[in-house]
């Protein structure tokens, strides 16, 4: 079954290339892990961006010590990557199929906002685990279904935020809430988590976690930015969930 291409339309050349908050707080970990590591790795240091997209955190990612490689499914998306990144190894691949590569290949894996679009998340934590080293670092970024906002839309008969219903129309199911949701389009949400399901798949294939952050939703504005801010500091009430873990495979 061939699979939606839901990003084969953006218009990348129009985007900001800033990174958004939870990129930069990969980014600080990752820097800091390569920093540690990077003397007792012969050969180097390989990072994988599984569901890379654009490219957008590969190329801010270049003044890291370690080689980059990224994959996705998108290949409107690879095409702007690959004019964008240089020196970078960019390959096609359906992450609901498995990820490309050899096994323990990489010292770190990240993903960004790509796990909720999998039809199994277990497949895709059990592939991370085999292309990653012993020790290697995993960080994953999502949506939290249990955000503070998605309980209160909830109660007033909505379906949370960041759930998709529909492949067509990106705010049905949304109820009194639909007039403030400004996207229109879908993006292929699947499986959206909270904090302890992604524990759970974690910890369940081998891959420590060790800390969950919570972050706000990047697109609010004003009052609305300083109270997801505000419950954010709660992870469990948080929009998004950063997710660091080790793999500790024998």
């Amino acid at each position: 079954m061939k699979h939606i291409d839901y990003y084969g339309n953006i218009d990348n050349e129009s985007m900001d290339d800033k990174l958004l908050k939870y990129q930069e707080i990969s980014k600080k970990i990752i820097y800091e892990y390569c920093e540690k590591n990077s003397s007792t790795q012969q050969g180097g240091l390989k990072l994988l961006d599984a569901g890379c997209g654009n490219g957008r955190f590969l190329n801010h990612c270049t003044d890291i010590p370690i080689s980059l490689y990224g994959v996705d499914y998108s290949e409107n998306e690879l095409n702007y990557a690959k004019k964008a990144c240089s020196n970078i190894g960019l390959s096609q691949a359906d992450l609901n199929e498995g990820i490309p590569y050899e096994d323990d290949f990489f010292d770190v894996v990240h993903s960004s906002e790509v796990i909720e679009h999998l039809y199994n998340p277990d497949f895709f934590i059990e592939e991370i685990k085999r292309v990653a080293k012993r020790d290697a670092l995993v960080v994953i970024t999502t949506p939290n279904l249990n955000s503070w906002l998605s309980r209160i839309m909830f109660l007033f008969g909505s379906i949370p935020m960041f759930y998709e219903v529909s492949t067509i129309h990106a705010n049905s199911g949304f109820g009194f809430f639909k007039k403030f949701k400004k996207q229109d389009y879908p993006v292929g949400h699947i499986r959206v988590m909270n904090k302890d399901a992604i524990k759970c798949l974690f910890n369940n294939q081998g891959l420590e976690v060790y800390k969950i952050y919570g972050l706000p939703f990047e697109y609010f504005t004003g009052f609305m930015h300083w109270l997801d801010s505000l419950m954010s500091k709660v992870v469990t009430l948080s929009s998004c969930l950063v997710v660091i873990a080790i793999n500790t495979k024998e």
